[in-house]
């Protein structure tokens, strides 16, 4: 008895969010690219011609600190990528950290990432006028 009420009040896990359809396709190697980015309107995300590096600095970035990636692969910088997804929208209206949510969970299925952010410290530069 005394077991069986822990258990009990145990919430279940949220879902996880994600988008409903995901098309990823690659970009032909030796095609130069007309136009690169896009973004949400509506119920669909759609990019055009984005390498692995842009993609996580969409679903990491926080506020307009620009982030900084470590490692990879060599192709991380190199291959491009058009993303079309839709998701329903039709329950509530999505917050901007849902959304991102939603980006980092494509990527973690669709490209089998696994990352994670921590801080380093770095040299920092003043520039200062010179009298």
């Amino acid at each position: 008895m005394f077991v069986a009420l822990p258990l009990l009040s145990q919430t279940s896990p949220s879902p996880k969010l994600s988008f409903d359809v995901i098309s990823i396709k690659p970009n032909p190697p030796d095609v130069r690219c007309a136009t690169v980015g896009g973004g949400f309107r509506g119920n669909r995300y759609t990019v055009a011609c984005l390498t692995l590096r842009m993609l996580l600095q969409r679903a990491y970035q926080h506020s307009f600190v620009p982030l900084q990636m470590v490692g990879g692969p060599s192709w991380m910088d190199a291959d491009r990528y058009d993303i079309q997804a839709t998701f329903n929208c039709n329950l509530r209206a999505l917050s901007a950290e849902q959304i991102q949510l939603m980006f980092r969970s494509m990527l973690e299925d669709r490209f089998h990432l696994k990352a994670h952010v921590e801080s380093r410290e770095g040299p920092i530069y003043n520039l200062v006028v010179a009298i």
